[in-house]
C-alpha cells in the first residue's frame, strides 16, 4: 500500500460516523452526478451521428428505389411486347377490319390489365393503316381517340401519330394530367399518368400505350418523409416527379454519392436497364432540424438534476427525524460500546437491540421447535388421558380458559373415490383446514387437529355465545352442502365449559353426541345438552329363522323381503345411524358364519361388507343388503350344484355356453332324460327354475364387465348371451334390484374399496 495514503485512510476511519443525513445527500450527489454525466456525453455522440445515420437512410432509400422501378419498367415493356404477340394485328391494320377480332381483342386487354402487379391503368392499340385506336372499354379513329379520351395540349392528334415512325422500342413519355372530354367538346374527367410508348419492331404501323399510375408506385416504391423524388431520361428530361415535388433543374451526377450543392445534399442513382436517373434532395434544415432536440434535452436535463437535489435534502431530511425519534426510545434499554456500523443512527439501534432480539429469538425457537414436534400429540394425550406423557407439553402452551368443544365427523359419498380418484386420509386434513380459516373469522383462540381418520376437533378458547358458535357452523355447513355430492359433514356442539372442567369427560360428552345421529339425515348439527332420550332400543331381524332358510335355499327376494321389513321398521321409528350400522353388522356377521361352513369368504362378499361405510341413505342401505344376500346365495349354490352329478353337468355346461342359445330340452337330450323330469328335478334340487338358473350366470359373469371403466351396457350384454337389451335390462333388474347403469356407477367405488 502507499505510504502516504496510509495516514490518510486511518484519520478518515477513526472519525465519528457520518450521520444519516450526510450519507444520504452524498449518495444522491452521485448518483445524480452519474445520471447527468451519462446522460450530457450520450446527447454529444448521438448528435455526431443523427446526420451520418440521415445521409445513409437517404442513400439506402434512393437505392431500393431504383432496384423497384427498374424491375417495374422491364415488366412492363416485357408482358406489353408479349401481349402483342398474340393478337391478330393482321385484322385489325387494314380498310377493311374485322370486327369480331376487334371485339376479342378489346376482351383480351381487359384481361391483360386485370394483372395489379403491372399498375397499368389502360392499354391502347394503335393501328397506322386502319386508323384505328383501341382499349379496354372502346374502338375509334386515332383523331377521335387523341382528342377526345386523351387529350392533352401540347400533345394533338400529329404527335401521337409521329410515333409511328420512332425507331425505339420503348419510349417513356413525361408524366402529366389527361383528360377526357364528350362529344360536345366539354370535359368529364381528369387523370394522372405516365404513358409508356411500346412497339413491337416485327409490326410496322403499329404501337401500344401502356397509362402507368405513376403516383401508385411512387407510394409503394419510395419509402421517404419527403417529397423531393426525380426520375430523369438519359437526355435529362424530367420523366416523373411527385406533385407536391419542389422541381430542380439539371441532371447531377448519377454516381450515388451525396455531395452538399446551395445548402442541400443530391443523391442520386442510375437504373441499368432505362438508364434513367432517379434523385433525392435534402436541405441541411431538415438535418439540422433532427438535432434539434438536443437544446431542450439539456435545459430539461438541467431542471431534472435541479429538482433531484431538491427532493434529496427533502428525503434524506424526513427519513432522520423519525429515526432520531426511534433512537431516543431505545436508549433508554441500554447503550452501545462500539458502533457496528459506519452510520451513526444504525450503529446505536444495532446495538441497543442486540440482545433484546438475540434472546427473543432464543425464545421463540425454542417454543416453536416444542410446538410443531409435540401439540398434535399432545392434544390426543389430553383428550383421550392415554399414557405417551406429552400432557405437559398442553399447559405450555395454552393457559387454561373458559372453553368449548366442537367435532366434526367427516362422512364421504360413495362417488368420492370414483370420482375424484383421492384418498379420504389425505381429504380430510383439507377439509379441516377449510374449517379452520371459517372459524378464525370469529374466534381467535383455538386449537384444532385431526383427532382420527374422519374426526376433526376443535377447542374454542374464552368465553363463547351459543349464537355466535351456530352462526359459525352454519356457515360451514352451508358451504359443505355445495359439496354434498362428495362428502358432508355432523356436527357436535359442545356447550361452553369452565377452566377448571376436565378435558377428557367434555370430549366424551361431545363424542357421544355424534352417536346420536339418525340414519338418512346428511349435515345434521348435534347440541349440547340433548333432551333427554329413551333408552337405545336394539333391533333384531324379524323371522330369523325364515330368513337364514330362505337365504340356505337360495330364495333372494323372500330373504331380501324381511330384510327390508325390519328396515321400514326402523325408518318409522327414526332409528340412530349406531342403530342401523349394529343391526346390519349382526346380520353381516351371520352370513360370514354361513358362508365361513362353506369355505373361504370370496373377495366380492368382503369387499360388498367394506361398503358399509359409504351408505348413508335407506335406499343404499337396501342395495348393499341385497348385494350381500345375492353375493351369500350365489355362494351357497355353487356349493349345493357340487353335491349332485346331473345338476354339476348341467352347472358345468351353463358355465361353458352361457353365451350361446341354452334350452331344457337340448340338455334332456344329452342326459336322456324327459324335459319335464329334468325341470322338475332340477327345480327341486337348485329351488329355482331353470330359465332364472340360467339368467342367474348370465347376470353373474356380466356383473365384472360393468365393473370396469368405459364399459357399455349393449356390448355387456351382447357377449353373456343377451341380444335384446330391452330384456337384459328387465332381467338385470329383476336379479339385482337394480339397473345396469346404476349397478356400474356403484360396482365401479364398491371394488376400488378392496385394498387386494
Amino acid at each position: 500500500m502507499i505510504s502516504w495514503f496510509e495516514p490518510i485512510r486511518r484519520t478518515v476511519w477513526r472519525r465519528r460516523p457520518y450521520t444519516l443525513f450526510a450519507w444520504f445527500l452524498s449518495s444522491f450527489a452521485v448518483i445524480i452526478l452519474l445520471f447527468c454525466s451519462f446522460t450530457l456525453f450520450s446527447a454529444l455522440f448521438f448528435s455526431d451521428r443523427v446526420k451520418d445515420e440521415v445521409i445513409q437512410y437517404n442513400n439506402l432509400i434512393l437505392t431500393s428505389a431504383t432496384d423497384d422501378y427498374e424491375k417495374q419498367f422491364q415488366l412492363i415493356t416485357d408482358s406489353v411486347l408479349t401481349f402483342s404477340m398474340g393478337l391478330d394485328i393482321q385484322s385489325l391494320n387494314r380498310e377493311n377490319l374485322s370486327y369480331p377480332v376487334a371485339m376479342e381483342t378489346r376482351i383480351a386487354i381487359q384481361q391483360f390489365l386485370n394483372n395489379s402487379s403491372l399498375r397499368i391503368e389502360n392499354l391502347i392499340l394503335h393501328f397506322g393503316k386502319s386508323g384505328l385506336t383501341l382499349d379496354k372499354s372502346r374502338g375509334t379513329s386515332y383523331g377521335n381517340y387523341f382528342t377526345r379520351f386523351l387529350y392533352h395540349a401540347d400533345k394533338p392528334t400529329v404527335y401521337w401519330n409521329s410515333l409511328l415512325e420512332q425507331k425505339e422500342t420503348t419510349n417513356y413519355l413525361q408524366t402529366a394530367t389527361y383528360s377526357e372530354h364528350d362529344g360536345s367538346g366539354a370535359e368529364i374527367s381528369r387523370f394522372r399518368q405516365m404513358p409508356i410508348v411500346i412497339r413491337n419492331k416485327q409490326i410496322p404501323d403499329f404501337f401500344m400505350v401502356a397509362l402507368v399510375d405513376a403516383d401508385q408506385m411512387y407510394n409503394s416504391f419510395f419509402q421517404s418523409i419527403n417529397d423531393n423524388f426525380y426520375i430523369r431520361d438519359s437526355r435529362g428530361l424530367l420523366i416523373y416527379s411527385p406533385v407536391n415535388a419542389k422541381l430542380k433543374e439539371g441532371t447531377g451526377d448519377s454516381s450515388g454519392t451525396a455531395e452538399p450543392a446551395k445548402g442541400e445534399y443530391l443523391f442520386q442513382k442510375q437504373g441499368s436497364y432505362t438508364e434513367f436517373t432517379y434523385s433525392t434532395t435534402i436541405t441541411d434544415a431538415t438535418i439540422a432540424a433532427k438535432t434539434r432536440w438536443i437544446s431542450s434535452f439539456f435545459a430539461i436535463l438541467a431542471l431534472i438534476a435541479l429538482i433531484s437535489v431538491l427532493m434529496s435534502f427533502v428525503f434524506a431530511f424526513r427519513l432522520q427525524s423519525p429515526v432520531k425519534r426511534m433512537i431516543e426510545t431505545l436508549r433508554q434499554q441500554g447503550s452501545c460500546e462500539k458502533p457496528l456500523s459506519r452510520i451513526k443512527e444504525f450503529s446505536e439501534i444495532q446495538e441497543t437491540v442486540k440482545q433484546i432480539v438475540q434472546f427473543n429469538r432464543d425464545i421463540t425457537h425454542d417454543l416453536k421447535a416444542k410446538n410443531s414436534i409435540l401439540q398434535h400429540y399432545a392434544v390426543i394425550d389430553v383428550f383421550k388421558r392415554t399414557s405417551n406423557g406429552l400432557s405437559r407439553f398442553w399447559d405450555i402452551q395454552k393457559e387454561r380458559k373458559p372453553f368449548r368443544i366442537l367435532l366434526f365427523q367427516v362422512h364421504y359419498m360413495p362417488g368420492f373415490l370414483a370420482e375424484l380418484d383421492y384418498a379420504k386420509e389425505r381429504a380430510t386434513p383439507y377439509i379441516k383446514e377449510i374449517i379452520d380459516q371459517l372459524l378464525k373469522a370469529d374466534f381467535r383462540e383455538m386449537l384444532s387437529c385431526q383427532i382420527e381418520r374422519q374426526l376433526i376437533i376443535t377447542v374454542l378458547f374464552g368465553e363463547t355465545q351459543d349464537d355466535q358458535v351456530r352462526a359459525a357452523i352454519d356457515r360451514i355447513e352451508a358451504m359443505m352442502r355445495n359439496e354434498r355430492k362428495y362428502c358432508f359433514l355432523t356436527t357436535g356442539i359442545g356447550s361452553g365449559r369452565a377452566e377448571t372442567d376436565d378435558l377428557t369427560e367434555a370430549y366424551e360428552s361431545a363424542v357421544a353426541l355424534l352417536k346420536l345421529r339418525t340414519f338418512d339425515h346428511p349435515g345434521q348439527i348435534l347440541v349440547e345438552p340433548m333432551p333427554a332420550a329413551e333408552p337405545q332400543m336394539i333391533y333384531i331381524l324379524d323371522h330369523e329363522e325364515a330368513f337364514e332358510r330362505n337365504l340356505a335355499d337360495g330364495h333372494i327376494e323372500a330373504a331380501f323381503g324381511i330384510v327390508e321389513k325390519t328396515i321400514q321398521s326402523m325408518k318409522r321409528r327414526h332409528a340412530s345411524h349406531a342403530q342401523i350400522v349394529a343391526l346390519a353388522d349382526s346380520l353381516a356377521a351371520k352370513i360370514d358364519a354361513g358362508c365361513s361352513r362353506l369355505g373361504s369368504i370370496p373377495k366380492e362378499l368382503r369387499a360388498i361388507r367394506a361398503a358399509l361405510d359409504e351408505c348413508h341413505t335407506y335406499e343404499q342401505l337396501l342395495q348393499w343388503f341385497h348385494d350381500l344376500l345375492s353375493a351369500a346365495a350365489a355362494l351357497h349354490d355353487m356349493h349345493r350344484i357340487k353335491r349332485d352329478p346331473v345338476i354339476a353337468f348341467i352347472s358345468d355346461y351353463i358355465e361353458a355356453h352361457y353365451v350361446s342359445v341354452i334350452s331344457l330340452e337340448m340338455l334332456a337330450d344329452k342326459l336322456n332324460l324327459s324335459r319335464s323330469y329334468l325341470s322338475t328335478y332340477f327345480k327341486e334340487k337348485i329351488g329355482v327354475y331353470f330359465v332364472d338358473y340360467v339368467n342367474s350366470v348370465r347376470i353373474r359373469h356380466v356383473l365384472p364387465l360393468l365393473a370396469q371403466p368405459g364399459a357399455k351396457i349393449q356390448e355387456a350384454a351382447t357377449s353373456v348371451g343377451y341380444q335384446n337389451i330391452n330384456s337384459f335390462n328387465r332381467i338385470f333388474k329383476k336379479m339385482t334390484g337394480t339397473t345396469p347403469s346404476e349397478y356400474r356407477l356403484r360396482a365401479i367405488s364398491i371394488t376400488s374399496l378392496d385394498p387386494g
